[in-house]
């Protein structure tokens, strides 16, 4: 009887679902980031070109030795769901969550303290946004081709 009174209420999706979902949730976390950046890169633009080399340095670095593997393990974690239709929120493991909140509290942290100078921060923040956008796309293309994913 508890078993089923769980399922009846919890919030569950197909997995091509469920890997649009993905994308949505870290296109959103990108878009936030990248709009604070801007916002943070106005405060000063002076020494442009210094904070587009630092932005894109953390890019590279965030995208082949974080997103990159992080979101693959994840569509593999997706497809792999024993449930056809699991939890919704599913996409991440209690690990994911726990490092997208530790990201998010450093985030903020490094915001609200100033130890960092928000112009400064910007490079930061789009070198983290830019990389998740990115790695956004593999979780649409992987949930509108999931039929052929799945076999």
């Amino acid at each position: 009887m508890k078993k089923k009174f769980l399922e009846i209420f919890t919030p569950s999706a197909s997995k091509n679902v469920l890997l649009i979902f993905a994308g949505i949730v870290w296109m959103a976390a990108s878009f936030i980031l990248i709009f604070k950046g801007i916002l943070f890169f106005l405060t000063d633009t002076s020494n442009y070109l210094i904070k587009l080399f630092i932005a894109i340095i953390i890019f590279i670095f965030f995208f082949k030795l974080l997103f990159k593997k992080v979101s693959v393990k994840y569509l593999k974690r997706i497809i792999s769901l024993k449930k056809e239709k699991p939890c919704i929120f599913s996409f991440f493991s209690i690990k994911g969550y726990t490092l997208m909140i530790f990201m998010m509290g450093m985030g903020i942290g490094l915001r609200d303290t100033k130890i960092i100078p928000l112009s400064y921060l910007s490079c930061l923040y789009f070198g983290v946004g830019i990389p998740l956008l990115a790695s956004s796309f593999r979780f649409y293309i992987s949930g509108f081709n999931y039929s052929r994913l799945k076999n």
